[in-house]
């Protein structure tokens, strides 16, 4: 009898194989047996077109790599471009950020590409030569 219900509530081509949660709320109203939500758990689980078409969508984590302790200001930084923009009369239409990952301080600068050969140029102007 319980699988008829879970079939009816669950499975049924007009029932549209929900969860478990809704699934539970649709029979709770009407039915009750001993151990309803674990049985309903269990007849989900075991569904064959719930198992090949309910696929994750979440990406699955990574491997994170601690971040080494920092001695001092950029050791370590983080850059972004942003772009393109509608060229400015200098002719830059992108924006270089650079983070420091010890302080956090932020630097922005306005370059006409994003050459190698450019972010290298601003990085040595802008980092090395600070350091």
């Amino acid at each position: 009898m319980i699988n008829f219900f879970l079939q009816l509530y669950h499975s049924d081509s007009l029932s549209g194989h929900f969860s478990v949660q809704r699934t539970y709320l649709k029979i709770k109203n009407k039915f009750w047996w001993p151990k309803m939500k674990p049985s309903i758990i269990q007849h989900i689980q075991s569904c064959l077109p719930c198992q090949q078409y309910n696929i994750s969508c979440t990406k699955k984590p990574g491997r994170l790599n601690p971040i080494p302790t920092l001695e001092g200001s950029f050791q370590l930084i983080g850059i972004d471009y942003c772009g393109p923009f509608k060229p400015i009369p200098g002719g830059n239409q992108y924006i270089l950020g650079i983070t420091d990952y010890l302080t956090r301080w932020v630097i922005t600068v306005a370059l006409p590409d994003r050459s190698v050969q450019t972010t290298a140029q601003t990085l040595f102007n802008n980092i090395y030569l600070l350091i």
